[in-house]
């Protein structure tokens, strides 16, 4: 059976030069900026959005967060970024 990491990247194959002007996922960048200190300087969505995942992945990560820091980046994640704003 295949698994779907191979069918996405099947999929995406013949795409992979163009995927910038294929995805958009649109978000308030001023949200990380105010929030966390992260600036989102992309030109495409798709840079924007790479942006914000390092960007989320390096607070996750730094050795000082809070659990209280942790609990914003994880709300800011799944109500702003992600949309789904009757969660949590």
């Amino acid at each position: 059976m295949i698994g779907i990491d191979s069918l996405i990247a099947e999929y995406l194959k013949d795409r992979k030069d163009s995927l910038a002007n294929l995805y958009t996922w649109e978000f308030d960048t001023e949200i990380p900026r105010n929030k966390f200190s992260i600036s989102i300087k992309g030109d495409t969505w798709l840079e924007k959005t790479n942006e914000l995942k390092v960007g989320l992945r390096e607070r996750i990560e730094a050795k000082s967060q809070s659990h209280g820091d942790l609990e914003a980046i994880a709300e800011y994640f799944i109500k702003n970024w992600g949309g789904h704003k009757t969660i949590l």
